[in-house]
């Protein structure tokens, strides 16, 4: 008897398989330990959605939820673990999407594609800041400007890290007005934000949510905001860069990946509990108290706001020259 290959109804037998695999998973999905890991340092931006996804995950579930902090090589060491982990929605990334979009374009020997994380969701949006420590003698954005001009590297500035948003929003800064400033390298926002308010570096870009209230009890001085816009939790005078600088933004949005090969069923089953408690107004109400706005997407929507990302940040990169391998 002769026998009939049929490759293409091969394929779709193993995909309807798969996807069966996937569902039954999910529904039994979570059954132990989940983990969260963020690829920076503690006392970073996305220490709020560590801690309150974590607790109201354990409440929703009835397991248990750890946070690791892998920090290093502008996220690259918590990045890698997260894509090398069974794609099982066990171990997830929170993170802003920075490192995941900007990696790719700094390093040319990357072990892993970035592109292949799954989207989960979006967390949350806050705007970072220009700010400079009081006993620096600039008071606003046009100053810092004119000064840095007429004494190139004489200002000093913390990068949390290679390539994240504070080096890349001052690099972008330095490239727009013809400036140089002098990098100072920090591993995290809670060690640099302690070398500012200790006078030991003059400026920095960070975020809005952590500078706030060192910016309302008057121990640092805001010269500009990154959003499009000014913000509204600052007082009305402080600027937007983009009026000075057409087509500067630089915002920080956190988001949730899981490992690459996660089943669709279990992303779906994640995404939905991580949006309803960013739905939850006492949980919205906290993100507005530090100045963020939460956000909450679908997986598809959260895809294609990191592929634009990407774009731009790529764009800025290419721009600047940045390679940092």
């Amino acid at each position: 008897m002769m026998r009939i290959c049929r490759p293409g109804l091969s394929f779709l037998v193993t995909v309807a398989a798969l996807a069966t695999v996937g569902q039954a998973a999910a529904q039994d999905f979570p059954n132990r330990i989940i983990k969260l890991v963020s690829p920076y340092a503690v006392g970073g931006s996305t220490d709020l959605a560590l801690n309150l996804f974590r607790d109201r995950l354990m409440q929703k579930w009835g397991q248990p939820v750890i946070i690791e902090y892998r920090p290093g090589a502008a996220g690259i060491v918590g990045m890698e673990q997260v894509f090398r982990s069974p794609p099982d929605g066990y171990t997830l990334l929170l993170t802003p999407t920075s490192p995941v979009t900007a990696s790719k374009h700094l390093f040319t020997k990357l072990r892993f594609d970035p592109d292949q994380f799954v989207a989960v969701t979006l967390i949350s949006e806050t705007p970072n800041v220009l700010v400079v420590h009081p006993g620096v003698p600039i008071k606003t954005f046009k100053e810092l400007i004119d000064y840095a001009r007429a004494n190139p590297q004489k200002l000093n500035y913390a990068s949390t890290s290679d390539g994240g948003a504070s080096h890349l929003a001052t690099e972008l800064m330095q490239t727009m007005t013809g400036t140089k400033v002098n990098k100072i390298p920090f591993n995290g926002v809670g060690p640099s934000m302690a070398a500012l308010l200790g006078g030991h570096i003059d400026m920095t870009f960070t975020l809005l949510s952590v500078a706030l209230p060192q910016i309302q009890a008057g121990k640092l001085r805001v010269l500009a905001v990154g959003s499009e816009k000014r913000s509204p939790f600052l007082a009305a005078d402080i600027p937007a860069i983009a009026e000075t600088l057409p087509g500067f933004i630089s915002l920080n949005v956190a988001g949730v990946f899981a490992p690459p090969g996660t089943p669709p069923a279990i992303v779906n089953k994640l995404q939905g509990a991580l949006n309803e408690i960013l739905k939850d107004p006492p949980i919205a109400k906290r993100y507005y108290d530090i100045s963020a706005v939460t956000l909450g997407s679908t997986p598809e929507e959260s895809a294609a706001f990191v592929r634009k990302e990407g774009e731009i940040t790529g764009k800025v990169i290419r721009q600047i020259g940045l390679k940092l391998d």
